[in-house]
């Protein structure tokens, strides 16, 4: 499953879905440059200066995640059905969740 999710609820994805598209595409752009091997001393930099990192652990943070960010800011939606599965399994999860209830693909960057 994704490192990274993005939960969001209400009124602003029903008034104002523009809003949820351009999040969205930021997203995909972002994940895009992170993923660009030219950018990649950037991006060390980047997390070690917002993270608080020190140089190892920035890379090594990096090289962990970089994998299993998905193309264009999509999630992995056999991760998220893992997930559930797992928490389910813990018996954390007491009622019934399906990845549809909490998967919404509708926004992602075209």
């Amino acid at each position: 499953y994704n490192h990274n999710m993005i939960a969001a609820n209400g009124d602003l994805i029903k008034n104002k879905p523009e809003v949820v598209y351009a999040f969205m595409a930021a997203e995909a752009e972002a994940v895009a440059f992170i993923k660009e091997k030219a950018n990649r001393e950037e991006v060390i930099k980047i997390a070690m200066e917002e993270l608080e990192m020190n140089r190892a652990d920035a890379e090594k943070s990096f090289d962990f995640v970089l994998p299993a960010l998905p193309d264009k800011g999509k999630m992995n939606v056999e991760g998220v059905k893992w997930a559930i599965d797992t928490v389910k399994e813990t018996g954390a999860l007491n009622k019934e969740l399906s990845v549809e209830k909490v998967v919404d693909e509708r926004f992602y960057a075209k």
